[in-house]
């Protein structure tokens, strides 16, 4: 009986969706079967990648994946996960051949025969050859305990099978939902949490409306820790409390029978209205006159007229 060797497990998928279903990965040393990504082919193409922990799960469909050899559950290193979230090298494909991991920073290029000019396609022989003989395109590698030897859990046996949008939504551990949204939907969009059951205890799905990402999240509720479920007493305002008004009558002043007459007088007798006084307004002060010039003084000598000679007084002979 001849025995059929099984084919070693090869892959490349895209490391942005792997990177995003690390999201879930067990920390726990005694659930080692837990502390990496599995990933198994789809019949419509592609691979699923899958992880979780025990109280959360996500499954990612990348439709683009190459996968041969069956299902592995890969556990990235440190320096692999830092890689991955360095945005500034950010690589686009994880390549597994054997037991070897690389990172793939971009895509090779070929040249088809008889086209006179380059394309970009996506090889993927040249991808998997990369582990072996690394070039430029290689970002980081992983050369040992990239598979991890365990049997992964059947996921789908806790995957809900219906979805009820009228029931109770139950109580959750906020890091956890935080984190497993940001896998699913980034930053910029939000994500929804729909119930399985009436019974808040069950599980719960998790979805967003990032079209990038093609997957889905499962979370399990905590216990109440909280029996809130109202607006606190101190948001609602109290109704306004009106006040009778009470009218005080004053009674009249009676007279003084100790006043003095003139006094009394004085009192009964009207001042008259005077009117207000003037406010006393300051006068202008009349122009500076301005002095004359002082004429230089000038002195005028009179001679004194001459006598005329006195004529005689000669009357004529008629």
């Amino acid at each position: 009986m001849e025995t059929v060797t099984k084919p070693p497990f090869r892959c490349v998928v895209n490391a942005d969706l792997f990177r995003r279903a690390m999201c879930c990965i067990s920390k726990e040393p005694t659930r080692y079967y837990l502390n990496g990504v599995h990933i198994e082919p789809h019949k419509d193409g592609g691979a699923l990648l899958v992880s979780t922990d025990g109280h959360r799960l996500i499954v990612i469909r990348d439709k683009d994946a190459f996968i041969e050899g069956g299902t592995a559950i890969i556990k990235p290193r440190k320096w692999i996960a830092r890689a991955l979230d360095d945005k500034s090298t950010l690589p686009q494909f994880i390549v597994v051949s054997g037991a070897t991991l690389a990172l793939a920073s971009e895509t090779p290029t070929i040249r088809k025969p008889g086209e006179p000019y380059i394309k970009h396609v996506r090889d993927n022989d040249a991808l998997l050859a990369l582990p072996t003989k690394p070039d430029k395109n290689v970002g980081a590698m992983q050369w040992c305990d990239v598979i991890i030897d365990g049997k992964f859990p059947d996921w789908r046996r806790v995957v809900p099978k219906q979805i009820i949008d009228d029931a109770p939504i139950g109580e959750f551990n906020a890091e956890q939902l935080r984190s497993l949204g940001a896998a699913l939907a980034g930053v910029a969009r939000g994500t929804r949490v729909l119930a399985s059951s009436k019974d808040a205890g069950h599980p719960h799905f998790v979805f967003s409306g990032c079209s990038e990402v093609d997957g889905f999240g499962i979370i399990m509720p905590m216990r109440a820790t909280t029996t809130k479920s109202a607006i606190p007493a101190w948001m609602i305002e109290p109704e306004p409390v009106v006040e009778p008004v009470v009218v005080v009558e004053e009674a009249p002043a009676k007279k003084s029978a100790n006043l003095a007459p003139e006094l009394a007088a004085l009192i009964k007798k009207p001042v008259k209205n005077r009117a207000p006084k003037k406010a006393a307004t300051k006068k202008a002060a009349p122009p500076a006159r301005k002095k004359p010039a002082r004429q230089a003084a000038v002195t005028v000598r009179r001679t004194p007229a001459k006598k005329s000679a006195s004529k005689p007084n000669v009357r004529k002979a008629r």
